[in-house]
């Protein structure tokens, strides 16, 4: 028979659990839209894309896709998924509040979640129709550290009765670097998709503007400045755009690297080796899910794929990293 702190603790993971699906549908409509909005996979690429009737959003000012019923199906989805999201985060922070829920994990965990989640809610309303750069990228962050932390609250619940599995220190040195440079990544990735840039790199390494002199161009790129306007009423990339690209895929190679060698440390040592497969599997698929993208002029599937990885990326991390301070529960 389980006793209150063990029913409380459940209840959290159960939430948590809830909660990162939530936000999985959240991640996925939100790409939808904002990928649909921006013009990738449209027709007449790469004239369709970035146009401003598309660019500027809102309910009646999209294009003739705004219509469609997959538009607007992730538009409710998305909707119904933040609200069930926000009470689900009120659900977490009251439990984390009572006696036996309340310890300083549960309660930083709950915490950020009513903070990300007043953030996201301002964000969203000032999302449709910018051309800020900045808000799109804190609206899609704000999204993947959400479900991160959900993730965070089913794991360290979750695992309180049965104990933490053993992480070696080599382990856990890769998967937490691993988490740090896929953060960036992701962060990086979200600024180039908001930056209007994809037509300027249409292959793997080719761009239309040099990289010479990557660090003076990233110098001059302004993410809180809104983009431009051109005479044919599309979205200019501003400057640097390009070079953003190359320090993503960059970033992207670096990332497969330490992803390979983690999981091929959980495979020979022999613990956790499910884990290392689906991380060396999921990393394997985004690289592929990337170099098809750039190749074939950016379909909306592969696009949409390409961020349900890295968001499946995030969460092996997340649990990998969650194990090193799971003993910490059982003590609380």
């Amino acid at each position: 028979m389980l006793n209150d702190s063990a029913r409380v603790r459940r209840l959290l993971a159960r939430a948590g659990l809830l909660g990162c699906t939530l936000m999985a549908a959240i991640v996925l409509s939100s790409a939808y839209l904002r990928l649909q909005t921006i013009g990738i996979g449209c027709e007449d690429w790469p004239a369709c894309y970035g146009r401003i009737q598309q660019a500027a959003g809102g309910d009646g000012a999209v294009a003739r896709g705004a219509q469609s019923m997959l538009v607007t199906v992730a538009r409710l989805l998305h909707r119904a998924s933040a609200m069930l999201v926000a009470v689900v985060v009120a659900f977490v922070q009251l439990l984390s509040l009572t006696r036996v829920g309340r310890t300083r994990a549960n309660l930083t965990i709950a915490i950020a979640l009513v903070i990300l989640t007043a953030a996201l809610a301002v964000i969203g309303r000032a999302s449709a129709g910018t051309l800020v750069p900045l808000i799109g990228v804190a609206n899609l962050v704000g999204g993947f550290s959400m479900l991160a932390l959900f993730c965070l609250l089913t794991l360290r619940n979750a695992r309180t009765s049965a104990g933490p599995r053993v992480v070696h220190g080599a382990v856990r040195a890769f998967a937490s670097s691993s988490l740090v440079l896929l953060a960036v990544h992701i962060t990086v990735g979200a600024l180039v998709s908001v930056t209007y840039s994809a037509p300027l790199c249409t292959g793997v390494l080719s761009c239309q503007r040099t990289a010479g002199n990557v660090l003076g161009s990233l110098a001059g790129l302004n993410p809180a400045a809104a983009l431009g306007v051109d005479i044919s009423s599309r979205v200019v990339a501003p400057a640097g755009a390009a070079e953003l690209q190359l320090v993503h895929r960059a970033l992207g190679l670096g990332l497969g690297g330490l992803l390979i060698a983690l999981a091929a440390l959980l495979v020979l040592k022999r613990e956790q080796r499910g884990l290392g497969i689906a991380i060396a599997l999921t990393a394997f698929a985004e690289a592929l899910l990337g170099i098809y993208m750039v190749s074939t002029e950016f379909p909306l599937a592969s696009a949409l794929l390409h961020n349900l990885t890295a968001a499946a990326l995030l969460v092996l991390l997340v649990s990998l990293v969650s194990d090193a301070g799971c003993r910490q529960i059982r003590r609380a």
